[in-house]
């Protein structure tokens, strides 16, 4: 018997060490609480209170992890699945992840519109009146979405001048006739659009996209 008790007594000890081992690997903090920015971001979004708000929101996620953890001793990412304050502080601080991540999307995506070639204006029209950016780029080339047989102006003008680059016939007038229907009608075919010899949205942005990659 004498024998086991040392046995014992480490098995004992063993047993609590590894017990607040866990414990505190548990409780322990992050190396860093601190929310990571993104870089990708539009700095000079249309809209400054925004690119204000996402800082201010990326500290506030940091400020509130810390503050559960020093004031409370909450683990905000590894809370104990059985404590409901716990419980609690995590899913506040998932929305508060959430809300900084969705203002850092927000920003990258205005970057990205940025990167090819839409201005703030153009920007805030597609997230506050729901215009598409198809949209946005055919009216900054011909002014308009839609041309048909009779139209007479600079925007047959300039979808004759990319039909002729694209090998098809016709005068080179502003002139939307016969000879320029003939040509929309044989194009939408050939790209799968209805032939209706009407320039649409659809076939105005189909030969946009074909003429910028030419």
């Amino acid at each position: 018997m004498k024998k086991l008790l040392p046995i014992l007594l480490i098995v004992v000890l063993a047993a609590v060490v590894v017990v607040q081992y866990l414990r505190l690997q548990r409780l322990a903090p992050p190396e860093d609480y601190a929310y990571t920015l993104r870089e990708d971001i539009d700095l000079d979004y249309h809209s400054p209170t925004v690119v204000g708000e996402y800082y201010r929101a990326g500290q506030e996620v940091g400020a509130f992890a810390r503050s559960q953890w020093y004031n409370e001793s909450i683990n905000v990412r590894l809370p104990d699945a059985d404590d409901p304050a716990e419980q609690a502080a995590a899913q506040h601080y998932a929305r508060l992840v959430g809300y900084a991540d969705s203002l850092g999307a927000r920003l990258h995506r205005s970057q990205l519109l940025k990167d090819q070639g839409y201005s703030n204006s153009d920007i805030r029209s597609m997230e506050l009146e729901g215009v598409s950016a198809q949209q946005i780029r055919v009216q900054r080339v011909f002014g308009l979405t839609r041309l048909q047989q009779g139209d007479r102006n600079e925007a047959a003008w300039a979808l004759q001048d990319l039909l002729i680059a694209k090998g098809y016939e016709m005068p080179h007038d502003g002139n939307y006739w016969v000879e320029t229907r003939t040509a929309v009608s044989t194009f939408q075919s050939k790209n799968g659009l209805p032939s209706t010899g009407i320039a649409d949205m659809a076939t105005l942005a189909v030969l946009l996209d074909q003429s910028s990659t030419q």
